[in-house]
């Protein structure tokens, strides 16, 4: 007994037909039909009840057939798993990720990514920069991750499993000469005679901040710009108004003595925050994804003191 055999009278089962099974799997007729016969000698039963419109099972050859499937299915995964492209992804310390170029943090997140790689000998982290605006570069198969700002629809909770990395406070910051420095209880509608600075790349995080403004009755000159890290701090520096940004900016910048002499973080709780998010494609191995978001986790401090939130980190290292 083969799994050819298996294999031809299971497709006769199908059919009803010998001709038909032989057609469907490109042998002749007498290969189908020689099968058959073999197995029906070995098994010392009949397995079909032939008829002029074809054959149909016998009572002991649908007993036979339901093991027959289940061995067949047994064979096609093990093939299947333990091809040699499967045998090299099950293998793969390889994790590509996609940063979204325009998130502030995508810069920390590359630093990090190599450190990861100095420090985790075995692992190799291959990072692009690109702009993201769907969950195209998980189910192009392209990448096995991004790293993205959180906002509705991005990333597809259906076609990849979500990690939140990172939660930071947003914070309003203004040059020290702003008179609103100068204040107390200051609430959103303060802000109603000043320009106000947020990063287009943050896009739901930004949303938020407009619509607190649409709130409070006021819309307020809202700049917005993508492009570098600096963009929000030189804003605040040229004296020209609010800026909203996440904490971990002002932080960065807070440690250089001639920025942070004119820097001041007003009196004011937005109550938002900018979430970043690992986004992972469902069939990338999972023992290189707890290792990598649990190192970020752990070593943020050396880009900057980070407020951290892990989330469903799974301890199954298998797909």
């Amino acid at each position: 007994m083969t799994l050819q055999e298996l294999q031809y009278v299971v497709e006769v089962a199908k059919t009803g037909s010998i001709s038909q099974a032989a057609s469907k799997l490109f042998v002749s007729p007498q290969a189908i039909s020689k099968a058959v016969k073999n197995l029906e000698d070995q098994l010392k039963e009949d397995l079909f009840i032939r008829t002029p419109k074809g054959v149909v099972l016998s009572s002991f050859g649908q007993d036979f057939m339901a093991d027959a499937v289940t061995v067949l299915n047994s064979a096609n995964k093990l093939e299947t798993d333990y091809s040699k492209d499967k045998r090299s992804e099950k293998k793969s310390t390889t994790l590509r990720l996609a940063l979204e170029s325009l998130t502030s943090f995508c810069y920390p997140v590359f630093l990090l990514s190599s450190e990861f790689v100095k420090r985790k000998p075995g692992y190799e982290i291959k990072t692009t920069s690109m702009l993201i605006n769907d969950s195209t570069p998980i189910t192009s198969g392209n990448y096995d991750a991004m790293f993205v700002s959180k906002r509705p629809g991005i990333p597809d909770e259906n076609e990849c499993d979500i990690y939140t990395v990172y939660s930071f406070p947003t914070i309003a910051v203004a040059h020290k000469d702003n008179p609103l420095c100068g204040r107390s209880n200051l609430t959103w509608v303060s802000f109603k005679n000043e320009p106000i600075f947020v990063r287009s790349s943050e896009i739901y995080f930004a949303q938020r901040i407009i619509s607190k403004c649409l709130d409070n009755n006021f819309f307020p000159n809202l700049p917005f710009r993508g492009g570098s890290i600096f963009d929000p701090i030189n804003f605040v520096l040229n004296n020209d108004g609010i800026a909203f940004v996440p904490k971990f900016i002002y932080d960065h910048f807070s440690r250089i003595p001639e920025v942070n002499k004119d820097l001041k973080i007003l009196d004011f709780d937005p109550q938002i925050y900018a979430e970043y998010v690992l986004a992972v494609r469902k069939k990338t191995r999972k023992e290189i994804v707890n290792e990598y978001i649990t190192f970020i986790a752990q070593n943020s401090h050396l880009i900057n003191p980070l407020i951290c939130k892990k989330e469903n980190l799974s301890e199954d290292p298998e797909v």
